[in-house]
């Protein structure tokens, strides 16, 4: 039924493994932004108030190879922010509130600490050489 209904619209239908990360990357990949996205900017309790202006930062975002933002390849075109909406002498209370709320939009505190500790061997403060591998992959 699902192949019938993709090849009626037009589409692919890919399946991925269920409760398996790695199978579909493009997802942990958002996931991964949105979770970095929703630490940076709030505390624990307000989370959810914070979603929406999240969500469109990272769907308004330009990706760093050139490619356009997300919305951009759904709609076809930028969105308009609502920064962009209205000129600087609009007086409406509605407009001021919105600009009241994005105004407050700075960093928050940090809320998780990271207590990973990096290795440091006893005696390298005392060496006179250092050997760095390089592992990364090179062409043959």
């Amino acid at each position: 039924m699902w192949s019938a209904l993709a090849r009626l619209l037009g589409t692919s239908h890919h399946t991925t493994t269920a409760y398996n990360p790695a199978a579909n990357s493009l997802v942990e990949h958002f996931h991964r932004s949105l979770k970095a996205s929703l630490m940076a900017r709030c505390t624990a309790e307000d989370w959810k108030y914070q979603l929406p202006w999240v969500l469109l930062r990272l769907r308004t975002t330009l990706r760093a190879n050139g490619d356009p933002s997300v919305a951009e390849k759904i709609y076809g075109e930028p969105l308009i922010v609502p920064g962009e909406l209205v000129t600087e002498d609009c007086h409406n209370p509605s407009v001021q509130r919105l600009r009241e709320v994005v105004g407050k939009f700075t960093p928050c505190k940090r809320t998780y600490t990271d207590r990973s500790v990096a290795f440091t061997p006893p005696g390298l403060s005392s060496t006179t050489h250092v050997f760095v591998r390089d592992d990364a992959v090179h062409s043959p």
